[in-house]
């Protein structure tokens, strides 16, 4: 029977694991065509998907991590169908008066969605099985495009044009499959497959070999290649586009040309995401800047605004400022006389908080270590920190610990590092000192000689101490790395703070810049701006007071950024400024 007229049914489903035997169904959505020309690409908006949450086993808790992948929340998981009624539903919708019997059901990557769907039956229709097979537009697209970057079904719908939602549901997967289905139709009859046994024949067939000469060619994209290739070779931002000129990601660049040109050279070391990712990009639009650093932080600002699919870190959603009281027992989403300490992101400080009341209250919970360990080795561990070491005077006295001792600790820790890490950098000059002098003939032989001796340690060995299970030892260094995490994060909050209001001159790549921040916004560089020192930062002494993650985000990102500058270039002035400086 011809594909074209005959009723397909289109499914998908979304679960909370990757197989049926450790997950369930969460979400099932399916859309019955009456035949492939009944709906043209343009109007694929229109379908009447089906989609039904589907409720779990003894009511379980969606996971977090499901939460955020598909943006279902507990409190939609009330409306929850019984998985019986979804069955019967749908067995319902195959079976319309005087309609074509359904024969397949498309899904994408099908392999996975009849595994689920081939259980759900098994449990609610009893001794019937499925009444489809099942055709995967994945595997039809891994024939038709072999040199495309990715055929995930994001990446092959933004190829022909679909933009799917960034959550996964199934009411839009369904459609995308639809409108991937539409366009795989036509480039299957041009290559004379027109009947479905043609298509399953097809499909039988192994996938077609990539010859090692291809795999060294470019890939497939719908971008015109001399767009990318046109690009300055200077510092900026890029935005990669797709179809509707949609931002998909946002990024800086030393060189707008050498960046923008790695994401399509070579198959090899690219993930999945970026596969998917550059299958979608129709077009670039580039902005460019003095130096490496002003597009980072242009790039930071731009991540804020238009909140691109692909971009994962720097973005808004679901991250706040915290602010501290002096002893650490009050937090508050502004700063303010009463919480002074700060900013932090959300809860990254709560782990010493929790160590501390853990050790107070002589509980062990799991969470402090992502579960990785007992209570019964939570609590040798918290023996030995006071057995031993900086904690120790704490042991018979334990109300007299706070989190501001705990923080003076991690202090401790934080200004052994730096002073290794210096004396490693000491050394290394004075080697390289040596190294312009002499030939080192003789010190290379024995670098040599420690090589091979490490060489012959056995890899059983190697592999038993990866493989070990965690002990009290390793919560130990948790614990301390815990303190030293924290105890980072307050000085860096303090360093933020310092370039709030500030002038800073530095060099970059050779060119030398002058930038202005006023309550963390950067000013335009025609600005006068009043070069008056102050002892307090702003008119107000909470410098934070209605100030945002993007602040945040800009700022952190400005002291990376001089960290790199200072260390390659070796040049950077930074001059407070008043609040109240602009002209």
């Amino acid at each position: 029977m011809k594909l074209a007229d005959q009723p397909f049914l289109f499914l998908d489903c979304q679960t909370t694991g990757a197989t049926p035997q450790s997950a369930n169904i969460l979400e099932l959505g399916w859309y019955l065509s009456a035949d492939s020309k009944a709906l043209s690409q343009s109007s694929q908006a229109t379908l009447s998907v089906k989609s039904r949450l589907i409720r779990q086993p003894d009511d379980q808790v969606l996971p977090m991590r499901i939460q955020k992948i598909t943006g279902i929340t507990a409190e939609a998981m009330h409306d929850a169908h019984l998985a019986s009624d979804v069955v019967n539903e749908l067995m319902q919708d195959l079976a319309p008066p005087g309609q074509a019997k359904v024969r397949f059901a498309v899904a994408h990557y099908a392999q996975f969605e009849h595994a689920f769907v081939n259980q759900l039956f098994a449990d609610h229709v009893p001794g019937q099985g499925l009444p489809f097979d099942f055709i995967c537009t994945c595997q039809i697209a891994k024939r038709l495009y072999p040199d495309l970057p990715s055929r995930a079904i994001r990446a092959l719908g933004g190829y022909f044009g679909f933009s799917l939602t960034e959550m996964k549901r199934s009411s839009c997967h369904v459609e995308a499959t639809y409108f991937i289905w539409q366009r795989l139709l036509a480039d299957l009859a041009a290559i004379g497959i027109v009947e479905d046994e043609q298509l399953i024949e097809w499909l039988r067939q192994p996938l077609p070999k990539v010859s090692a000469k291809a795999k060294k060619n470019p890939y497939a994209i719908p971008m015109e290649r001399l767009k990318r290739l046109d690009l300055p070779a200077s510092p900026g931002i890029y935005r990669m586009l797709n179809c509707d000129g949609k931002i998909l990601y946002v990024g800086k660049a030393t060189s707008l040309k050498s960046r923008v040109n790695s994401y399509f050279r070579g198959r090899k070391g690219k993930d999945s995401k970026t596969k998917e990712l550059i299958s979608q990009i129709f077009d670039i639009a580039v902005e460019v800047v003095a130096t490496p650093l002003e597009a980072a932080l242009l790039e930071t600002d731009l991540i804020k605004k238009h909140d691109p699919p692909y971009n994962r870190a720097l973005r808004q959603r679901g991250r706040v400022l915290n602010f501290y009281s002096a002893d650490f027992s009050q937090v508050s989403l502004q700063q303010d006389s009463a919480h002074i300490i700060g900013p932090f992101i959300s809860d990254t400080f709560k782990p010493l908080l929790d160590f501390l009341q853990a050790l107070q209250s002589q509980t062990y919970p799991l969470d402090l270590f992502w579960g990785l360990a007992s209570e019964e080795l939570i609590a040798k561990a918290f023996d030995l920190v006071l057995e031993d070491g900086p904690l120790a005077k704490y042991k018979n006295n334990i109300d007299d610990l706070t989190a501001r001792r705990l923080l003076a600790i991690g202090m401790s820790s934080v200004r052994q590092e730096i002073n290794c890490l210096r004396a490693e950098k000491r050394e290394q000059a004075r080697l390289e000192a040596i190294a312009a002098l002499d030939d080192l003939s003789d010190s290379s032989a024995e670098l040599e000689s420690e090589e091979c001796d490490s060489d012959d340690l056995e890899s059983d060995d190697l592999e038993s101490d990866e493989d070990r299970e965690i002990d009290e030892n390793d919560l130990v260094e948790m614990i301390y790395g815990i303190l030293a995490r924290s105890a980072k994060l307050h000085l860096q909050a303090k360093k933020l703070t310092s370039l709030l209001n500030s002038r800073i001159a530095f060099s970059d790549g050779g060119v030398s810049r002058n930038l202005s921040f006023i309550d963390g916004q950067l000013l335009d560089s025609h600005a006068e701006v009043n070069l008056s020192t102050s002892t307090s930062s702003s008119t107000s002494i909470w410098p934070w007071t209605n100030l945002e993650i993007d602040t945040y985000d800009r700022m952190r990102v400005l002291l990376t950024e001089l960290a790199r500058v200072s260390q390659k270039d070796k040049h950077v002035e930074i001059v407070k400024l008043t609040r109240n400086s602009r002209r």
